[in-house]
């Protein structure tokens, strides 16, 4: 089949497929994003009724809620939302991030996507068992992800059968991730003991003029092995990661406090308020001032 899925391109860029329009009626939301820089979305506070939601972070970093709790996701995680759970993004912004999702109709009151009725209710009841919110992905998962968007962006004569085939594939897939990760508590990457000193570094100090030739030093590594050591288990640079910590507190000044904006930069570890500005409209998507006149 030739080759319509192009991920190629470095821009902002997203491709959704829904059931009404042009999918199977067991696919009802199909989806690709990448951002280069924090956009807003429709994220919302919402549930899906009768379907599972199988996101798969590739690289960079978002964070989500369901009901009452707070996930933070990282490149090469997985994600699952139940039916009828309340769930949304953190103020309605997608982050730097490339990301696959779809949701599937799964039903134990039929067969579904081609399986037999057994094997469809055998599927339904170890998802409802499963209750694992996250997982670690692999490249098997983001292939048949990619496999089934070009299936759903080709016009052919055997369109249908071959979205069921590929979704039939991933969806085993995703299971065999959920599964493997239960059995072997192979959970999101615990992280070292030279990163978790320079995050746990990087959250007491961030309010300072620190550096990352400082934060190296915390961890013990040289500051190109520490570069590339945190970019691996946490899927952010340390400077990403570090003016995420800081965003995360001027939000909290920005909504609770009557500080101005210069010094709330200051107060976050900021050396200008204009820094400070463009990086907030980078993770969150729009300025402090528009941010704070909404809360």
């Amino acid at each position: 089949m030739k080759q319509l899925f192009n991920r190629s391109a470095k821009q902002h860029k997203r491709i959704t497929f829904e059931e009404e329009s042009s999918l199977v009626s067991d696919i009802t939301y199909l989806g690709w994003a990448r951002t280069l820089r924090a956009m807003e979305t429709d994220l919302s506070a919402h549930t899906h009724d009768d379907a599972f939601e199988f996101c798969y972070l590739v690289k960079g970093h978002t964070r989500w809620w369901v009901e009452q709790e707070i996930y933070d996701l990282h490149g090469g995680d997985l994600y699952l939302t139940w039916p009828q759970e309340n769930h949304g993004g953190i103020d309605n912004v997608l982050h730097p991030c490339e990301l696959f999702w779809v949701q599937l109709r799964l039903t134990d009151a039929g067969a579904f996507l081609g399986f037999s009725d057994a094997e469809s209710k055998a599927i339904v009841q170890e998802l409802k068992g499963l209750r694992l919110r996250k997982c670690v992905g692999n490249k098997i998962i983001e292939d048949h992800f990619a496999s089934l968007l070009n299936v759903a962006m080709s016009e052919n004569p055997f369109r249908e059968a071959q979205l069921r085939s590929q979704a039939q594939l991933l969806l085993l897939s995703l299971l065999d991730a959920f599964r493997f990760a239960k059995k072997t508590k192979t959970f999101p990457k615990q992280h070292s003991t030279s990163i978790a000193n320079a995050i746990q570094f990087m959250k007491k100090h961030f309010h300072t003029n620190v550096t990352i030739e400082d934060i190296a030093e915390v961890s013990g590594l040289k500051l190109t092995q520490f570069r590339v050591r945190f970019k691996e288990e946490t899927g952010m640079s340390p400077l990403s990661f570090l003016n995420q910590v800081r965003i995360n507190y001027a939000k909290e000044l920005l909504k609770n406090s009557s500080q101005s904006i210069t010094d709330i930069a200051f107060a976050c570890g900021f050396q200008t308020s204009q820094y400070f500005a463009t990086v907030f409209k980078r993770i969150i998507g729009i300025s402090p001032l528009v941010f704070r006149k909404r809360k």
